[in-house]
């Protein structure tokens, strides 16, 4: 495939295109109509998106990339993931359990699972090992990796972080596609596993929660989607509501500069210290109490504006376009902050995920050993 449909940029204009189309036709009750304050918004971050993926408009496909050069090793790869096993344990012995049979038993709140701190280091090894393993599963065939990489989402199912396991499943989609020639059957494969995705991120959720809660939302226009499997109006609510809210409050937000929208990159014990008269600053008023997802601006535009948040997008979306051109050459490494890009413009329709410890670290991290890398000229491929 072609690297300037694999850029940040290009797929963040998509993402807010894509949403943009499912938002039009208003299956929800929710969705109000945009004011002209919202377009406009809407409008620069899509050509932003289209900017920034320019430089990447040549003809060099992404399977050029030495996979080889910018994965670990299978050794540093069963290390990590035996670290991964131990580290899980202390968050179920905290819990007194596992929250899937623990909501089962007793409705137990499984927003309360994991160790504060401790719980984002191991959601950070959990990102780092899953793809490792799936590339390594690419180049052995080893049913007994692929049997792993189930195990691994299967427990990240029943802790109910399904946030989690969808970035691991965008993280070997992409590697997917970075190792593979696009082909009828690659798509077909990629389209029955998006499919599949749906479905499980239904079945999750009614488990954890009430079976289809979002039907008395749907609208006229809606109604074909009780039809179909719960998934595709999870699907679908979670897509457009955080569209909805933000078109619903943007034309009234007075930003507050306080610049509580960076508490999530501190630990908790750090965030109390520095942020300990402020709290989180939110002004957004959610237009159905239900349909509580975010886009990436929930926090941004009532803390600096319309204007600040747009020069966080340009911020970030340089960052990305710095770890899209590390993987084109291919330096060690540079597979995790692509794909931690790639991850948090896919859903930037739902939260701002870059300013989350868990992948602001391990972008960062990574990026910084990439650069060591190339300082020392230590395994450098050029």
């Amino acid at each position: 495939m072609s690297i300037f449909l694999l850029s940040p940029g290009f797929i963040y204009a998509v993402i807010w295109l894509f949403t943009i189309i499912l938002y039009s036709l208003g299956l929800t009750t929710n969705i109000t109509p945009m004011s002209s304050d919202v377009v406009l918004f809407l409008l620069i971050n899509i050509v932003l998106g289209f900017i920034f993926a320019l430089p990447f408009l040549r003809f060099r496909t992404i399977n050029s990339v030495r996979l080889k050069e910018v994965m670990p090793s299978y050794k540093v790869t069963k290390r990590w993931f035996f670290i991964w096993c131990l580290a899980i344990i202390p968050d179920a012995i905290v819990a007194g359990g596992i929250p899937m049979l623990l909501q089962l038993k007793d409705g137990y709140n499984y927003t309360e699972f994991g160790i504060p701190t401790y719980h984002g280091i191991v959601n950070m090894i959990f990102l780092f090992v899953f793809p490792s393993i799936f590339y390594h599963f690419l180049l052995s065939r080893k049913k007994i990796l692929l049997m792993v990489l189930l195990l691994m989402c299967i427990w990240e199912m029943l802790v109910f972080r399904r946030g989690i396991l969808m970035s691991g499943l965008v993280e070997v989609f992409f590697l997917y596609f970075i190792y593979k020639r696009i082909t009828i059957r690659v798509l077909i494969a990629v389209f029955s596993l998006v499919i599949t995705v749906v479905l499980l991120f239904g079945v999750v959720g009614d488990i954890r929660g009430a079976e289809n809660p979002y039907n008395y939302m749907l609208s006229s226009d809606g109604a074909i989607l009780t039809l179909l499997p719960s998934g595709f109006t999870w699907f679908y609510v979670y897509i457009t509501a955080g569209l909805a809210n933000l078109t619903y409050n943007l034309p009234h937000i007075i930003p507050a500069y306080d610049f509580t929208s960076f508490q999530d990159l501190f630990p908790s014990v750090i965030r109390n210290l520095i942020y300990s008269d402020l709290g989180f600053h939110d002004s957004m008023i959610l237009v159905d109490a239900n349909a509580n997802v975010s886009t990436m601006f929930e926090k941004l535009v009532p803390d600096l504006g319309i204007a600040g948040s747009i020069c966080i997008v340009f911020t970030m979306l340089c960052l990305f376009n710095i770890a899209y051109n590390n993987i084109l050459k291919s330096y060690r490494y540079s597979i995790y902050p692509y794909t931690i890009a790639i991850q948090c413009v896919i859903f930037s329709g739902f939260y701002n995920i870059f300013f989350i410890q868990t992948y602001f670290l391990l972008f960062i991290l990574t990026l910084f050993l990439i650069r060591i890398k190339i300082k020392t000229k230590s395994e450098v491929n050029v």
